[in-house]
């Protein structure tokens, strides 16, 4: 376990150095420093005071998609969500998102497979919401916006959509013939109807347009946090450009890369903002900046809720067996007082 967990950190900073040397190649370092200079403090903040915000229509998510299980504070859910972006920070593959869902077990007592399945929820909404993010560019022609990139990215979002379509529908058909599964682990089918159960909310319409409402506002931010960022740097369309790096910068956090998606967040800055004829050390710039604002929060943030989750787990240890103790020293006093 221990060396499948090095060998996955150490792809994700190989991927990283790569794309690192990539965006690099013939920069003039001279004027990258030049263009850090000109990034403004007031431009770093309000790209963070976004940032924040799409963290608590995040917040506000998870609250319905946690709410049929158990209420769980809005405190507890924006702490696990600014951790995971913490991990996400440190290691590829968005282990983040597992170490959100231990964060939410070990604080509230769920299931870990139910915490897991909430997540998947959210990033089926993400994915919806993210497609028609494009689409709508398109349709508006965005400058940059190949017919090639939208063509690929809606045919995997199809895919998606109808593979958690039909795994929806299935679902309760699957539980009622679970018992012909004989051949299937009981374990693995418990573990499988914790997974499911909590997308059974998918049927209901209301939630489903509550769930990608808040996740619309949660990309609008990000958006704005981005245009925020590149507000000052003389870009002449900028409202287009932040939206085709928007759109690049999310597609490129799919790609495992550590920490922090460092090189492929450069790839993304430079290839989204040369179309709009930023030079490649000013694009480059600005992505240090984003990923210097997103460092700051995460770990300002986050690392206090990690602490706080480590304390309450440490507690639960010594609680429980306190309570061990107690009813082994009660069963051994028993017998004598008789």
């Amino acid at each position: 376990m221990l060396n499948k967990k090095r060998l996955t950190i150490a792809v994700g900073i190989i991927i990283s150095i790569i794309f690192l040397a990539g965006s690099f190649y013939k920069v003039d370092f001279h004027e990258f420093f030049l263009s850090l200079r000109r990034i403004t403090i007031y431009s770093l903040l309000l790209c963070m005071f976004f940032i924040c915000l799409s963290y608590v229509a995040r917040t506000f998510m998870w609250r319905i998609t946690t709410l049929s299980m158990k209420k769980i504070s809005l405190s507890t859910l924006f702490g696990g969500i600014v951790v995971g972006c913490m991990v996400n920070g440190v290691l590829p593959f968005r282990a983040g998102e597992l170490f959100r869902a231990q964060y939410l077990s070990s604080m509230t007592g769920l299931r870990r497979t139910s915490a897991i399945s909430t997540i998947f929820i959210e990033r089926i909404m993400d994915i919806n919401s993210l497609g028609c993010l494009l689409v709508l560019s398109f349709l508006l022609g965005i400058h940059g916006l190949s017919q090639r990139i939208v063509g690929i990215v809606l045919l995997i979002w199809l895919i998606i959509v109808v593979a958690v379509t039909l795994l929806i529908i299935n679902s309760e058909k699957l539980e009622k013939n679970s018992h012909k599964l004989t051949f299937v682990p009981q374990r693995l089918l418990e573990i499988s109807f914790h997974f499911l159960a909590p997308l059974n909310q998918l049927r209901d319409v209301n939630k489903i347009i509550y769930l990608v409402l808040m996740s619309l506002f949660s990309w609008i931010f990000t958006y704005l946090s981005l245009f925020a960022l590149i507000y000052h740097s003389g870009i002449i369309m900028k409202y287009e450009a932040a939206l085709l790096l928007f759109l690049f910068v999310n597609l490129g956090f799919l790609i495992p890369a550590a920490p922090g998606a460092l090189g492929v967040l450069q790839l993304a800055f430079w290839l989204s903002l040369s179309r709009f004829g930023v030079p490649k050390e000013q694009a480059l710039a600005l992505s240090f900046a984003y990923l210097f604002v997103a460092y700051i929060l995460n770990t300002g943030v986050g690392l206090p809720f990690f602490l706080r989750a480590h304390l309450w787990a440490q507690r639960k240890i010594v609680h429980d067996e306190q309570q061990t103790r107690d009813v082994v020293s009660n069963n051994v006093e028993g017998p004598e007082l008789k």
